[in-house]
């Protein structure tokens, strides 16, 4: 059964061991501008609050019907070369 609410966001601990903070994690979460799928794990780059390129790794929880956040950190360069600016 498909639920028709939105899935809950959740930022794990493993997250945040780069420092990066809740702030930024929620705002790159929000604006990404490139995706990377990589089987069950998706990689975004989106930008912090200040505009800083944060590389993010999300996995969504069917049974939980929940998004996670795994993984946050200052974008690498080999993401950052990724996105195209118009």
């Amino acid at each position: 059964m498909v639920s028709a609410t939105r899935p809950s966001v959740r930022i794990l601990s493993a997250a945040r061991r780069h420092g990066v903070r809740d702030e930024d994690i929620m705002h790159a979460f929000r604006n990404p501008m490139t995706e990377i799928s990589d089987d069950d794990v998706l990689v975004t780059v989106g930008s912090a609050v200040d505009g800083q390129p944060i590389e993010l790794g999300i996995s969504y929880d069917e049974k939980r019907h929940e998004i996670r956040i795994i993984h946050a950190m200052p974008a690498r360069a080999s993401y950052v070369r990724r996105l195209t600016w118009q």
